[in-house]
């Protein structure tokens, strides 16, 4: 667990082995924006393939368990920080059987036939703020799944608030803030080397 405090002295610490100075706290907080949605960007797409990265990526993932209306559920007042789902089962009853199935997203091109799935091999698809679950002549009963949340806000002026981030969720987080800091340094040193040349020509 860290703070965003922690984290900046965390970074800092690094930083200074690269270069001299530090940032202002407003400047740091965007750098370690920039890097928390890389690093994650980098979770989500190796989630699955690799033991150490699924367990890195736990922090970013809830589990839920929710009754459909209609067939459909409100994932942006239902769930909460929705980013994307990872995998949803959808739970019908029929003739006394009891069906509880993963579900595969619709294709764009499946959504105008009347085959969109049964109680064996339920879909669903992304509508406005729902989830649509399919077949829709059978009345889903509960919907139970993995999903990404969005990424946590990182203020490094805050000692208080405890971010629920895992040591290597920070050293990753960081590990990424010190390649973008470098980027953004050596950006504003070409601006100013070029800014210096702009003025010493005008002088000529």
């Amino acid at each position: 667990m860290a703070t965003g405090a922690t984290i900046k002295a965390r970074f800092n610490t690094l930083w200074d082995t690269y270069s001299a100075g530090q940032f202002s706290n407003a400047k740091l907080n965007i750098i370690l924006e920039k890097a928390q949605v890389q690093y994650y960007y980098n979770l989500m797409k190796m989630y699955g393939l690799d033991a150490e990265v699924d367990e890195q990526a736990t922090t970013y993932i809830k589990s839920f368990t929710a009754t459909p209306t209609n067939n459909a559920i409100d994932y942006v007042s239902g769930l909460t920080s929705f980013l994307r789902e990872i995998a949803l089962k959808f739970k019908f009853v029929k003739n006394g059987i009891t069906y509880y199935e993963y579900g595969k997203v619709l294709k764009d091109d499946a959504k105008g036939s009347p085959l969109k799935g049964n109680i064996r091999y339920p879909k669903y698809d992304f509508t406005n703020q729902y989830i649509r679950i399919y077949p829709e002549n059978e009345t889903c009963l509960e919907v139970s799944g993995l999903y990404f949340v969005d990424t946590f806000t990182i203020d490094v002026a805050d000692a208080v608030t405890v971010l629920p981030f895992t040591d290597k969720n920070v050293y990753g987080i960081i590990e990424q803030a010190l390649n973008v800091a470098a980027i953004s340094t050596r950006e504003q040193d070409y601006y100013q080397m070029s800014e210096n040349e702009i003025k010493q020509n005008t002088n000529l």
